[in-house]
């Protein structure tokens, strides 16, 4: 059932979530070439670190309430220059964050 949940959740996860970063199993990675603004599915638990170092082009992040997100590692957001905002939701689960995570 829980698996049935996390697949719906992916499935209507907005277009360029889909298209600009890598997601292994509930884990994304590979998000460098991203731009915008990015809404991640609640299913997502961790950023990967350096996933989105240097994507210049990410203009905000949002992790809504019901987001199951516990960490961000090392340099996830390092080098995005154009980073303005990081939302999340009131009944955040986040308690790891990563050296220099957000740093640049």
């Amino acid at each position: 059932m829980t698996l049935v949940t996390a697949i719906s959740c992916l499935a209507v996860a907005p277009a360029n979530a889909v298209t600009c970063y890598t997601l292994t199993d509930t884990t994304v990675s590979a998000g460098s070439s991203c731009s915008g603004a990015i809404t991640f599915p609640d299913a997502v638990t961790a950023i990967a670190g350096n996933a989105f170092q240097n994507a210049t082009s990410i203009t905000s992040i949002t992790f809504g309430p019901g987001s199951m997100l516990t960490s961000i590692g090392a340099f996830a957001f390092a080098g995005a220059t154009s980073l303005e905002t990081v939302t999340f939701g009131p009944d955040s689960l986040l308690n790891s964050i990563g050296a220099a995570a957000f740093s640049g």
